[in-house]
């Protein structure tokens, strides 16, 4: 087996792998269909306060879905927003 042949072989592999995650996960794929998540499971989630939850909201650092008084989050946008943020952050650190 040659090199061409070795590499086309470990592609497949990992297609095969990846497809295999997307049927066991399809949310992972598809932000579209992600559960919206309320203020206590993304501080869960992230491990983070609800009152960091609830000033990082404030100050428009994470995105979130308004009804009425009802704030849910999607954990996607927010994990793009945050990572934003971040990278924003180091620009000016020292």
């Amino acid at each position: 087996m040659n090199i061409v042949d070795t590499i086309e072989a470990k592609l497949s592999n990992i297609e095969d792998l990846l497809l295999d995650i997307k049927h066991k996960h399809p949310e992972s794929s598809n932000p579209k269909n992600e559960k919206p998540l309320n203020g206590k499971e993304l501080s869960q989630y992230l491990n983070a306060s609800a009152s960091t939850i609830e000033n990082w909201r404030k100050k428009n650092i994470i995105p979130f879905i308004q009804i009425g008084s009802l704030i849910r989050y999607k954990k996607s946008e927010v994990l793009a927003a945050l990572e934003k943020y971040q990278k924003g952050r180091r620009k000016y650190s020292t």
